[in-house]
């Protein structure tokens, strides 16, 4: 008994209690639905009806060809948009940090754009550009050449659309890196008569390695679990991802959702193990780039050729942001798009009809605006607790919460959906098909988003002005909120900002949890595209894309911080 008594009081200490209740949170959000996903995946009838466990739906699914076509089609597409991507990042991350290229500091922002915008209607404006149809692109060249050589509706499309909107993820992590790399590595190399080519293949390189690794792992599990890119351009065509083949197990008459489980379950495995390996390598493989002293970037002196890799990052800017959704805006003036349009053809008609007349817009601003700016500050909230916990506290099972708190990070949007749906569809708290489900899969399923950024600039932070309060009488929850809090916004509001952003944009969870009332708008966007309402759909589009801009606009001015901030 006197060994248990000093646990027993550092159970009963307030942070220990705090740990306790949120962790207890993140197993009822999380590990909770997941848990009874699986379950699900040996079952044959739909959620809270009984029936007979059994492996019937693995065997049913290994020895179907369509899941091995669609396990494929993931693995082909998910390889090719990261080597695009990584391809893309890496270079412009080199161009930017270690050349003489002008403007590439009034270029950096521009450049991070399409880590701001939706794939989804990345997706949609290049359908715009490239289909085979009604590509603006395929009709410049049918007016010069008489041929059409772009089709975006095919896996090729969908791979230079991932690679476009997800190299920001590997320009950033590799931009960080190449700051932060000794030059003096480099300059010795030089120094013993190795050529550029030669340093940057035997030092810059390596140094780079991990860098690039982990953002090749990042884009290509956010390309596997990717749901609204395959299901603009393959959906209709019937060429099937992993997820939007669960999407159709559910969407289909009779809806199957223990083989949408188990489908489920095998894409969990996959994006679970890969961010596991991401995690092991960088541990394993920590390189020393950074010494004692402050030092510029070794910058290579590209002369006339500099003007060539300025016009790749324009080039860049052009492909991903300014042409595209140029295009998309235009499109939503059109009562017709065509691979000629005709200026006889402009109308405000498509703006009347979802300002004034579609039923949906609304509900969908003011619930997307709502799950974001509330929803944001939730999440902010409850991460910012996690971390003062974590790295000021010295509460039992803290290390346990750091680790249960980053699990989400590892689960696609569409997987939590199907693990909500099991877990809630039937459940006594009637929250399924509500906003308020879509608010906690929204806040459970990014918290990792801002965990380590909060956890970062807390560490920064001397805690002897925390240690001072505790002295001078102030208890834990008033130096949290009068010492720690203020201390934190630089970071609460970069977390603050990059989940307002990914909240409003978010498609895969809520295709799947929303009802009538509860609508948001990439779904709305979502149901547009498949009633064949394209202008009207480009027109609510771009009305997200000016949200979007505005409040990013807003908070840089209001919070006095620089969007490349937020991202890094």
């Amino acid at each position: 008994m006197k060994r248990i008594i000093p646990y027993l009081r550092l159970l009963s200490r307030r942070d220990s209690i705090l740990v306790m209740v949120i962790a207890a949170m993140i197993f009822v959000t999380v590990i909770y639905p997941l848990s009874i996903m699986v379950y699900g995946t040996f079952k044959s009838a739909p959620p809270g009806e009984p029936s007979p466990l059994s492996l019937n739906n693995y065997v049913k699914m290994f020895a179907g060809d369509w899941f091995w076509e669609a396990l494929g089609h993931t693995l082909w597409i998910s390889v090719g948009g990261t080597v695009l991507g990584v391809f893309f990042g890496v270079s412009m991350g080199w161009i930017v940090v270690r050349t003489d290229t002008p403007w590439v500091s009034k270029l950096e922002i521009p450049m991070i754009v399409p880590f701001f915008l939706s794939p989804f209607i990345g997706a949609l404006a290049w359908t715009g550009l490239a289909s085979a149809d009604y590509g603006l692109i395929n009709g410049w060249f049918d007016a010069i050449f008489g041929i059409r050589p772009f089709e975006v509706f095919s896996p090729w499309g969908m791979i230079w659309v991932m690679g476009l909107y997800y190299s920001p993820y590997a320009f950033l992590i590799v931009s960080g890196t190449l700051r932060n790399m000794d030059p003096t590595l480099e300059e010795a190399a030089l120094s013993s008569g190795a050529n550029k080519f030669q340093t940057m293949i035997r030092i810059t390189l390596p140094l780079m390695a991990p860098g690039i690794f982990a953002s090749a792992i990042l884009i290509f599990v956010a390309a596997a679990e990717q749901f609204g890119i395959p299901s603009v351009l393959g959906l209709n065509q019937r060429w099937f991802v992993l997820t939007t083949r669960i999407f159709y197990l559910l969407q289909e008459y009779p809806q199957d959702y223990s083989m949408a489980a188990t489908v489920s379950m095998v894409m969990l495995l996959f994006t679970g193990g890969m961010v596991i390996l991401r995690n092991r390598f960088i541990k394993r493989r920590e390189f020393v780039t950074v010494a004692g002293k402050s030092f510029r970037p070794h910058v290579v002196q590209l002369g006339k050729w500099r003007y060539l890799t300025l016009g790749y990052l324009l080039g860049y800017i052009i492909l991903a942001v300014i042409l595209p959704f140029g295009t998309f805006v235009a499109i939503s003036f059109f009562r017709f798009w065509s691979i000629h349009p005709k200026l006889k053809y402009l109308t405000l008609e498509n703006w009347k009809y979802i300002l004034f007349e579609y039923p949906t817009t609304w509900t969908a601003v003011m619930n997307s605006l709502f799950l974001s700016i509330v929803g944001a500050a939730v999440a902010v909230v409850i991460t910012a607790v996690i971390a003062w916990v974590v790295v000021r506290t010295k509460a039992i099972g803290k290390d346990f919460l750091d680790t249960v708190a980053t699990l989400p990070v590892a689960v696609p949007g569409l997987i939590l959906g199907v693990a909500y749906m099991w877990a809630w569809l039937n459940a006594p708290i009637p929250i399924y098909g509500t906003i308020w489900i879509l608010m906690v899969a929204y806040v459970s399923r990014f918290l990792p988003y801002s965990l380590r950024s909060i956890e970062s600039t807390l560490r920064q932070i001397d805690k002897g002005l925390e240690e001072s309060a505790n002295i001078s009488g102030a208890s834990w929850i008033r130096t949290f909120f009068s010492i720690s809090l203020p201390l934190l916004k630089p970071g609460l509001v970069a977390a603050y900002i990059l989940l307002y952003v990914t909240f409003i944009r978010e498609l895969s969870c809520s295709i799947l949890l929303y009802s009538s009332g509860s609508e948001v708008l990439s779904v709305t966007m979502f149901d547009l595209w498949h009633d064949g309402m394209f202008p009207n759909l480009a027109a609510i589009g771009a009305m997200q894309l000016f949200i979007t801009a505005a409040t990013l606009f807003i908070f840089s001015r209001v919070f006095k911080v620089r969007i490349t901030e937020v991202v890094k």
